[in-house]
């Protein structure tokens, strides 16, 4: 998979990594992604397990943001096979030439919404791997959060988000900013639609922070 460019699995989550993955001749895949706690979880929930099944090696490294891609692929000296960023990121890495085309003959698609799978990236449930973490928070201490008012407004703004985003893929949206030419104004829909997104995932973000500043009142 090394060659002079590198692949990018889109979003928050590499899910499909493990299925996707047929057996090879090439023993090591090299997997970039954000770092931290984040991919310490990943490490043990994907990589461990799909290096074991595939009988490979996988080797995860740290990545900032499609500049690192970038420079690499300017310098010929691409590290990672598979990166995870930002969806729109990856499009636009895309365009700049910095992603080889998978090979969908060899890569499992199935249950990823057609509007996520594309010639050089796959969109992969990073809002799904979001609300199985918050589960996993909530059963571990269900008092912190149950009578919390901004647990409550996290999870409207975290519905808000979630119904923006089928607006952009279930829509023309998706299909007008797609085909847009590098340096061109976005319609005002997906202005909108990337406004309100904006405005809710910093609302999720700074609800999530207030959280930790409630105690139940018999806690007390």
């Amino acid at each position: 998979m090394k060659g002079s460019q590198a692949a990018l699995l889109a979003a928050l989550s590499c899910l499909a990594l493990a299925p996707a993955l047929p057996a090879r001749a090439q023993q090591t895949l090299a997997v970039a992604s954000d770092g931290g706690v984040y991919q310490d979880a990943e490490r043990k929930a994907f990589y461990e397990p799909a290096a074991k099944a595939l009988g490979i090696t996988i080797k995860d490294y740290t990545l900032n943001d499609i500049t690192d891609i970038r420079a690499q692929v300017k310098a010929g000296a691409v590290q990672w096979d598979i990166a995870e960023i930002w969806g729109g990121l990856c499009e636009q890495a895309a365009r700049e030439g910095l992603t080889e085309p998978l090979d969908y003959s060899v890569i499992k698609t199935d249950g990823i919404p057609k509007t996520l799978v594309h010639p050089n990236w796959i969109g992969i449930a990073g809002y799904v791997v979001n609300i199985l973490t918050g589960i996993t928070f909530f059963s571990g201490f269900p008092e912190q959060y149950a009578y919390n008012p901004s647990f409550f407004w996290k999870g409207v703004l975290m519905a808000i988000a979630a119904i923006n985003v089928a607006v952009f893929y279930l829509s023309s949206a998706f299909a007008e900013v797609k085909t847009m030419p590098a340096g061109a104004d976005a319609p005002l829909r997906a202005k909108l639609i990337a406004g309100t997104s904006l405005g809710a995932w910093v609302g999720v973000l700074v609800c999530g922070r207030l959280l930790t500043f409630f105690r139940p009142p018999f806690f007390h």
